[in-house]
């Protein structure tokens, strides 16, 4: 089943119970994001658009932008921004092919995203938030962390045999691993144990 079909079907029970399990780790995305005093912001995969509306509210005078593959969740994104009266531009589009121009944002950030694509299409992602990333900017991405590693070994285990299951479609993945040779440099790079084991890897676009 395609990612967008799948995320369609997650986005009514997606927005009700994903916020409640990662409010802390929406709340630290934002803050490492907004320390960079970006006026430019893109979240790739901004599903119910909550670390949005929190960096939008952090700074009224970005340019904020969310960016999903699916319509339900942007559907769900709209009603968020809505609720909270924050205005920000959402898009359609797929994370691997992002419809902007070259260093445009100052900051871009990508939550629980990442860890849902392919082993080979990460570098893609990496790639395009990269491009679209101005110089000097940082990237601020969230991830599961389990330390645990029989339940890592499952979540792992189920990944490979039972792709397709929704379930099963997020597992545990370093990234540090596909940096080698991007220009993006580890600026802070933590786990946050009261968001299920949450990891928060902020980095940095090397200028020159």
């Amino acid at each position: 089943m395609a990612m967008s079909k799948v995320d369609d079907l997650l986005a009514p029970v997606y927005g009700r119970v994903i916020p409640g399990l990662y409010s802390r780790a929406a709340t630290r995305t934002a803050q490492r994001l907004s320390a960079g005093a970006p006026t430019s912001v893109l979240e790739v995969g901004v599903g119910p658009a909550h670390i949005l509306a929190a960096l939008a509210k952090k700074n009224r005078t970005a340019h904020t932008v969310g960016v999903d593959i699916s319509k339900a969740m942007l559907k769900q994104a709209r009603r968020t921004l809505s609720k909270k009266k924050i205005e920000a531009n959402l898009v359609c589009a797929d994370g691997v092919k992002l419809p902007f121009r070259d260093a445009v944002f100052e900051g871009v950030v990508a939550s629980f995203l990442l860890d849902l694509f392919q082993k080979e299409k990460i570098p893609d992602a990496l790639r395009e938030m990269l491009r679209v990333l101005a110089p000097g900017g940082r990237i601020v991405v969230a991830s599961l962390q389990v330390s645990n590693p029989f339940l890592k070994h499952a979540m792992m285990f189920a990944y490979r045999v039972l792709p397709t299951l929704v379930g099963s479609r997020i597992r545990p993945i370093d990234f540090r691993q596909f940096l080698e040779g991007t220009g993006l440099r580890v600026l802070r790079d933590e786990e946050i144990p009261e968001a299920a084991g949450t990891r928060v890897l902020t980095l940095v676009k090397v200028v020159g």
